[in-house]
């Protein structure tokens, strides 16, 4: 089974948002799910299945001002949440938020705020098999399940490597069964050094052995060994610049200090003087911007990026053409191709 039962998008109202919601209150406090029957696929907007002693204990307040569809004053809460407690539940939390404003006014601003919510949260919390489903599920409910579809394969394969590493994570396997894709045996348990090899396999199919590396210790929550491994193996590739930045982000949203924030834009700018109007850098400075929150930037660079990438697509060949497409199928997905 690969989709469940669907509501037509066009249809989408604010009661069917408050359903899903509903659901994800369950979750979020620690209900089964099991004997429940199916939702639509946006109801795979939260996915988390932590038990309820782990939670923080803003959480329950959160959600009761998400039931109650009082979405203003759930932006106003959330952003009065100590950084030491925010979490990819925080992300979550805050994208369903802005889901449900936009379930009352249909506003591109609500919807832009939603799938940044979530962006931002894989950014930080790029192992979060339940973060990127999200992004599936919001994907569905504006419209796009094509997008959708890539974020909820792209999620099953964060969930399954996950387990490999922790078999006895219930947000993964959770993940899985609302995907209806098969589950590894609790007993599957791998090697450290296993895991992260089939990770990078996983992952990262067909990408340089460098891609592979960074990005292993991006998920292992490693800011700073990332940053070390793109110091010591410099290179001369828009992707490199880019992944040097994210890196710079996680260590500056980690608390390593202001350096790592400064760092994240100047690496970019150094890109940017040696490839020019690179579309990739471009929206690497969106994003950029996005962490920050800088939301005039953002767009502002997004629209260079979109711009760029369009010329390109056109006119460029070879690998410039290829960062085009590349760059245009991501913003699509993320919304920001307008």
């Amino acid at each position: 089974m690969r989709l469940l039962t669907r509501f037509p998008i066009a249809t989408m109202t604010a009661r069917t948002t408050t359903v899903l919601v509903l659901f994800s209150v369950t979750i979020l406090l620690g209900g089964s799910a099991c004997d429940r029957p199916s939702l639509s696929p946006a109801s795979r907007l939260t996915l988390t299945a932590s038990a309820p002693d782990r939670s923080p204990s803003w959480l329950e307040r959160g959600i009761s001002l998400l039931v109650a569809k009082r979405c203003v004053d759930l932006r106003a809460f959330l952003k009065g949440i100590p950084a030491s407690e925010v979490s990819a539940k925080w992300y979550e939390l805050r994208g369903l938020g802005e889901a449900m404003c936009w379930s009352h006014s249909r506003s591109d601003e609500d919807k832009r705020a939603a799938l940044s919510a979530i962006d931002e949260g894989m950014r930080r919390y790029p192992e979060s098999a339940f973060l990127i489903a999200d992004k599936g599920g919001l994907l569905e409910m504006f419209g796009d399940a094509k997008g959708a579809q890539a974020f909820y394969d792209r999620a099953a394969k964060v969930a399954t490597m996950n387990l490999r590493r922790n078999p006895q994570s219930r947000d993964d396997r959770f993940v899985l069964r609302r995907l209806g894709k098969e589950q590894p045996p609790l007993s599957s348990v791998q090697s450290p050094t296993m895991t992260m090899a089939n990770s990078a396999t996983d992952l990262e199919d067909g990408r340089p052995a460098w891609q592979q590396r960074t990005w292993q210790l991006i998920v292992a929550r490693d800011c700073k060994g990332a940053v070390d491994y793109l110091k010591a193996h410099p290179l001369s590739d828009t992707m490199w610049y880019a992944m040097y930045s994210q890196a710079d982000l996680l260590c500056w949203q980690d608390g390593f200090g202001d350096q790592y924030k400064q760092h994240g834009l100047t690496i970019l700018d150094v890109g940017l003087l040696a490839h020019g109007d690179s579309p990739r850098l471009l929206k690497s400075k969106a994003e950029y911007y996005d962490v920050v929150g800088d939301r005039a930037n953002a767009e502002r660079f997004r629209r260079l990026a979109v711009g760029k990438a369009r010329t390109l697509r056109s006119t460029g060949e070879g690998a410039a053409k290829q960062e085009a497409e590349e760059v245009l199928n991501e913003l699509r997905l993320t919304g920001g191709e307008q």
